[in-house]
């Protein structure tokens, strides 16, 4: 048989991506550039940006955190490495919670033009998996210690240092709260946080937050800095902050429910539990309005977190008890509730009415670790904007002086506060004031005051305390002159022996 002769020609070829139209809607809607795109306008990829896990430095985003953080991910701009001197090559237009590999993470949605100088090299990085991780640069306002819930700043603790508690050793470590603002997502070499990626994968999740928000709005808290931000002749509702899921109470079938902030029911064998019959006697009590509440979960005494209290709610999780906290209402009778073992209970939140002159001193006496949430009253009920706000608590605040000094022939210096609330000396030693400037922490002692001889001095400097607030043993001072700023001084152990820590926070 004669050999046969052929040819086959073969090519790779790559299938044009598809770009859903919901997502490009979505770029039109939250970005709105100033000439609409399509999808053969953009390249679209997402970040898996920030989990539930403590990163290198010792902080984490809890999950209750989340939803905060990816509506504030929203038109944040896509950098590299953090530079801030150079352009954005993206930007961040949707984002959303999931759960992947068992943990909650937070992603986003970004996008770039494909008519962008160097696009194409931008997408063969992705793709190819040369750029693969990512990072967030942020700002907030509160480091919660895990050990003792406090301003880790101003508490004994240190991350990622190992403290025995309930007869176990756990590593320390501080929540993200009171989240401000997302500055940037940068792409990265490697992420301060453990398995972040930059993914292909473009699915779009549902959006939980969106749902039947027309019958009942999330619930929505703005970090309050300073309650003279609020409306000068306004009354206020001041409620504890808990972590807890924030939930609707209303009339389902002509039986009252209860419903997430959202809108979304829970679980009717996990709702039925609670003694809602006992509270709303009468379900005209629920006709023409909604109760709002909040679910908190414990575990004997202690407050879980809204993770554990979510697996408790879908069947699992160590939480011991459930209890409904009610917003305050005359017309709800909270006498002999019984419930199912005390395991699901319904009780009143603690609150105080306030106006805006007196807020502070009302919400230091029912803020918990968190803060205190404050919503202005319209119509005798809460309005739809709130306010997370976390009052100073056992603070002295006075007017002073200080003097620094330091002695020739030595590298220490003489750090004295002389003000109605502190009088102390602290020997800091090997003082380097840029260092310090710098926020470099610096070894000190407490002495007793001496007035060195003035030959013995290097140099002699003075300004004025602006605040000195003790908390917890702990010293938060605010400088003017050679010092400005404020600073930390904490006590601390070393090897044994009680020393203390001074070092800068901020300053101009």
């Amino acid at each position: 048989m004669d050999a046969s002769l052929g040819r086959i020609t073969a090519r790779l070829a790559e299938n044009e991506e598809k770009i859903s139209s919901d997502l490009v809607d979505l770029i039109n809607e939250n970005i709105n550039p100033p000439a609409p795109v399509g999808p053969e306008d953009v390249h679209i990829r997402t970040l898996f940006i920030v989990s539930d896990r403590v990163n290198s430095f010792g902080g984490r985003f809890p999950v209750e955190e989340h939803a905060r953080l990816a509506e504030l991910l929203v038109d944040s701009p896509v950098m590299v490495g953090h530079r801030k001197d150079r352009l954005p090559v993206g930007r961040n237009f949707h984002a959303v919670t999931v759960e992947r590999d068992g943990r909650h993470w937070v992603k986003s949605y970004f996008y770039w033009l494909k008519s962008a100088e160097g696009a194409d090299n931008l997408k063969e990085n992705i793709d190819g998996g040369i750029y693969k991780e990512c990072s967030i640069g942020f700002t907030f306002l509160f480091p919660e210690c895990s050990v003792c819930g406090k301003d880790i700043r101003f508490c004994e603790h240190e991350p990622l240092q190992s403290y025995r508690q309930n007869g176990r050793d756990d590593t320390c470590f501080f929540n993200y709260r009171q989240i401000e603002r997302v500055l940037e997502t940068s792409l990265v070499y490697r992420g301060a946080l453990p398995d972040t990626e930059i993914s292909r994968e473009l699915k779009m999740e549902k959006v939980t937050a969106a749902i039947d928000r027309e019958k009942e709005p999330a619930v929505s808290l703005r970090t309050l800095a300073d309650p003279d931000e609020l409306d000068e002749n306004g009354r206020f509702l001041i409620i504890p902050h808990y972590e807890a899921v924030p939930v609707v109470i209303r009339l389902n079938d002509n039986q009252p429910k209860i419903f997430r902030g959202d809108g979304q029911p829970f679980d009717e064998k996990f709702s039925s539990r609670f003694p809602l019959d006992q509270i709303f006697k009468n379900p005209d009590m629920l006709n023409s309005r909604s109760v709002c509440g909040r679910l908190v979960g414990y575990r004997g005494k202690e407050r879980c977190s809204v993770g554990k209290l979510e697996k408790f709610i879908s069947g699992g999780g160590s939480v011991s008890r459930a209890v409904l906290l009610l917003f305050p209402d005359e017309n709800f009778d909270f006498g002999d509730l019984t419930s199912d073992k005390k395991t699901f209970e319904i009780k009143p939140l603690p609150y105080r009415y306030a106006e805006r002159s007196v807020i502070t001193e009302r919400a230091v006496e029912i803020a918990t670790r968190s803060g205190v949430e404050i919503w202005p009253m319209k119509n005798n009920q809460p309005a739809n904007q709130g306010f997370l706000y976390r009052p100073v608590q056992n603070s002295k605040i006075s007017v002073g002086r200080y003097t620094l000094t330091g002695l020739l022939n030595s590298t220490d210096a003489r750090l004295r506060l002389d003000s109605e609330a502190v009088k102390e000396t602290f020997a800091i030693k090997h003082f380097n004031r840029e260092r310090l400037a710098r926020g470099r922490r610096f070894i000190a002692d407490k002495i007793d005051y001496q007035d060195e001889n003035n030959s013995l001095r290097a140099f002699c400097q003075r300004g004025a305390i602006r605040k000195i607030q003790p908390e917890n043993n702990s010293l938060h001072i605010s400088l003017t002159g050679n010092l400005e700023g404020e600073f930390v001084i904490r006590p601390v152990k070393l090897e044994g022996q009680p020393r203390f820590l001074i070092y800068r926070i901020t300053g101009n």
